[in-house]
């Protein structure tokens, strides 16, 4: 999984851009489709229905181990993102107007 190879989904957008990667709407690929793709269950052999987790009936596409590990470098990069997101929001308050 090439997000576990650049450690990185940020890192990741470029390459994909430059390869002509494409969205299934046709867009250029961002980080929040990486995003979507890395949490599709059907990529490890399961299903979400209704809340639920099942095995289906498919093989897995990935192991257990790489999803496990590309999770792991999707929550480190969130919690790097969340402390950094908004810098001056604190700074200016609500009543800033700019």
């Amino acid at each position: 999984m090439r997000v576990v190879e650049t450690r990185s989904a940020t890192k990741l957008v470029p390459i994909l851009q430059a390869e002509g990667v494409r969205t299934k709407t046709g867009r250029p690929v961002d980080k929040g489709a990486i995003y979507r793709r890395l949490n599709n269950r059907l990529l490890i052999g399961e299903i979400a229905h209704k809340g639920n987790i099942y095995q289906g009936e498919h093989a897995s596409i990935v192991s257990r181990r790489v999803w496990d590990e590309a999770h792991e470098i999707m929550a480190e990069s969130s919690q790097v993102s969340g402390s950094m997101s908004a810098p001056l929001a604190r700074t200016f308050g609500c009543g800033w107007r700019g």
